[in-house]
């Protein structure tokens, strides 16, 4: 296997999950591996100055710029207000959200229940400046109000905001759409949050219906023999996937829309949306989306093994307009097959757009 998978210069849980070995070579050709989009992301779609890069790195910058009719909750930087602003937050609110506003995928992302926990309501009720001091020692910057979620998503798993990614790109200074196919993440029962452990799904962004069985994601993923599990059902609650369809999903499309305009240096952004009782909310914004693989994965589950090139060329055709001539140390690289020729992947189709 270690020959096999060198030799086509295939990651070997990519050649596992794929079953490359029996692909043909026009489905071979058809995926993308993640070095390839990862350089082409950060060198030509959305290669942005590093001042740029942290508007969306940083949760904190990211959320100050989007209205709150946007976000659909309230929240606090703690480096931008005083302890007396988080005071009455914490008064206010009995379930709340602390997060470090650097971090991603999940991690230091922490859910507060004010009275279910007794150590935390004692902690804040006796004691708010030192939970407060703590807080700031562990740059856990943000809060943010509870999301609740439209009953629809809730039933799927009710224990944590389920969110969809989708994906918005600036074509011009004036216009900007949604592209490729969105992908539901929904959390497991007992988790406060739906990306430590996790199932994701594909669905098609004009009807909003699901579209695929379910992928497995998160520590159990790395475990060969769960790696390729699909899920026709959640593992918790049961729903069966393929019957759900996204609620608001035109109204979706009308907000990541709206909120990538407030974005404009970066060309391609991978929102985080939770669904509401009352619309869709921006959870957040990933200007590096690694979704790729997992979108590119589930696609391939139902079109007959094939990958995504087709629809990460027509990105780049898209915002071809935007996007300047490569650096010459880069000409050469394998990633970007329309100046490469010695290591393309056999039967890749050039995805040169200059």
């Amino acid at each position: 296997m270690f020959y096999q998978w060198q030799m086509h210069k295939v990651h070997p849980l990519e050649y596992i999950r794929y079953c490359y070995y029996a692909l043909s070579q026009e489905q071979k050709a058809s995926l993308v591996q993640m070095p390839e989009y990862n350089k082409l992301l950060q060198n030509i779609i959305n290669s942005i100055a590093a001042d740029d890069i942290k508007v969306l790195v940083d949760k904190g910058i990211a959320l100050r710029q989007l209205p709150e009719r946007l976000l659909k909750r309230s929240f606090l930087d703690l480096r931008h207000c005083s302890f007396a602003d988080c005071e009455n937050f914490i008064r206010t609110h009995t379930r709340f959200v602390i997060k470090r506003p650097d971090l991603a995928f999940g991690n230091e992302v922490f859910v507060i229940e004010v009275y279910s926990d007794s150590r935390i309501k004692s902690l804040l009720t006796n004691d708010l400046k030192k939970f407060y001091d703590e807080c700031m020692t562990k740059e856990l910057y943000i809060f943010e109000e509870y999301i609740c979620q439209h009953d629809e998503w809730k039933k799927v798993n009710p224990s944590c905001v389920n969110t969809v990614r989708v994906h918005t790109l600036k074509i011009s200074e004036q216009e900007y759409r949604t592209v490729w196919h969105w992908m539901p993440r929904f959390g497991r029962c007992g988790d406060a949050i739906d990306m430590r452990r996790s199932v994701a799904v594909l669905a098609d962004p004009e009807s909003g219906q699901i579209i695929s069985d379910a992928l497995l994601q998160g520590e159990k993923e790395l475990e060969i023999e769960k790696f390729s599990k699909m899920l026709e059902v959640h593992p918790d609650t049961g729903v069966r996937f393929r019957e759900l369809v996204i609620p608001y999903h035109r109204e979706i499309v009308e907000t990541v829309i709206e909120a990538a305009a407030y974005f404009p240096e970066q060309r391609l952004i991978g929102w985080d949306v939770a669904i509401t009782p009352t619309g869709p909310a921006i959870v957040e914004g990933n200007g590096f989306s690694q979704a790729f693989a997992t979108i590119q994965y589930l696609y391939s589950t139902v079109a007959g093994g094939f990958g995504y090139r087709d629809h990460l060329l027509e990105v780049l055709t898209m915002c071809k307009n935007n996007i300047v001539a490569p650096p010459q140390d880069l000409r050469c690289c394998c990633w970007y097959t329309g100046w490469s020729c010695n290591q393309q992947q056999e039967g890749a189709t050039a995805l040169s757009v200059f």
